[in-house]
Parts: structure tokens; C-alpha cells; sequence
């Protein structure tokens, strides 16, 4: 349970082998998170969609992730104020 960590402006999960759960945990009260790492996370696609919903990321990285045109462009229109997205 993650409800202790409300104010958590950063968050690296990165090479986490089962961060999916813990990301379902975070949407509910991560919504000051600003910077999130989820590169070589292996993310189901109903992860990758939960992403949208954390509209203050500035800073994103997503290493290894298979993201297509689509969801790109929802992520720009969600989370309209990131400055940095790593997709390599």
C-alpha cells in the first residue's frame, strides 16, 4: 500500500521485474508524481494505459517499452506538460 507516498513527485521502478501491480497502486495516489521511470519494466499494455492518467509527469522514461503512434499521441494529449520522454 502505497498511501503514505501521496506526495512522491519521483518514482524509479526501473528493472523491476513486477512493477504492473505496483503501478495499478500508484495511479490512486501518485498524482503529484512529476518524474516516473518504468524502463525494462516489461509493462503489459493495461499498464502502458494507465500512464495517461498521471497528468503532472514532466519526465518520463520508458526504455524497452512497446508503445505504438496512438498511445503516443494520447500521452501527449493527457500529460501535456512532459518536457523529457525516453522511448528508446
Amino acid at each position: 500500500n502505497l498511501q503514505r507516498f501521496s506526495k512522491l513527485t519521483y518514482l524509479s521502478l526501473r528493472g523491476l521485474p513486477n512493477c504492473n501491480n505496483i503501478l495499478k497502486s500508484v495511479i490512486n495516489d501518485g498524482q503529484c508524481l512529476t518524474h516516473l521511470s518504468l524502463s525494462r519494466c516489461n509493462l503489459s499494455q493495461e499498464n502502458l494505459e494507465l500512464i495517461h492518467k498521471f497528468n503532472n509527469l514532466e519526465a518520463l522514461q520508458l526504455t524497452r517499452a512497446e508503445i505504438d503512434d496512438n498511445w503516443l499521441r494520447k500521452l501527449i494529449r493527457s500529460c501535456a506538460k512532459i518536457r523529457h520522454l525516453d522511448i528508446s
